[in-house]
């Protein structure tokens, strides 16, 4: 397979599976949740074992199954997965990952939150592994992509990024003056 396509699925893949991760992130910065370096880690680690697992998985049974199986199985996941996300649009959803209500996502809290992120990219990875696409090309991508999404700034308007770069160089006295 030559090396542009073996790229293109890779992005089409990592973009994808970043969606719901992107869709979260924008939700959590509206609500001023912070998701912190750490947990970002944990997210994305977590996130790309599980579709790292979901390829190789995909990989080992490609070889025992007959290809209009293949196809029948590769179409059956990506239709479950679309009319669950359909039927998740349609119901009003609470941010749940923040469980304590500090307004940030701790280590332990971004586990749940990577598990629920995850559950998509397990149907994807395992169909497109069904499908022939190389394993190791794609896991890298998706890491970054994840990474790069997270890594967005939380605050939702552009008070709160004023607010955040004046109380950085602030000691405590100055940072109740501040919000005042």
């Amino acid at each position: 397979m030559p090396m542009f396509f073996m790229l293109a699925e890779a992005v089409i893949l990592a973009s994808t599976c970043s969606i719901d991760a992107f869709t979260a992130s924008f939700a959590y910065g509206i609500e001023r949740v912070r998701i912190p370096l750490l947990s970002n880690g944990v997210i994305n680690l977590i996130c790309s074992s599980i579709l790292g697992v979901s390829l190789w998985a995909g990989s080992i049974v490609r070889p025992y199954l007959p290809d209009w199986l293949t196809i029948a199985v590769c179409f059956s996941i990506l239709f479950l997965l679309g009319i669950s996300k359909l039927l998740q649009g349609m119901s009003k959803t609470k941010l749940t990952a923040d469980v304590d209500d500090d307004k940030i996502i701790s280590p332990a809290e971004s586990v749940t939150l990577a598990v629920s992120l995850s559950l998509d990219g397990i149907g994807v990875g395992f169909g497109m592994a069904l499908r022939n696409i190389h394993s190791v090309s794609c896991t890298i991508p998706t890491s970054v992509k994840r990474t790069r999404t997270h890594n967005k700034p939380t605050h939702a308007s552009p008070k709160a990024g004023q607010e955040q770069r004046a109380n950085r160089g602030a000691t405590k006295g100055q940072k109740k003056a501040l919000a005042f």
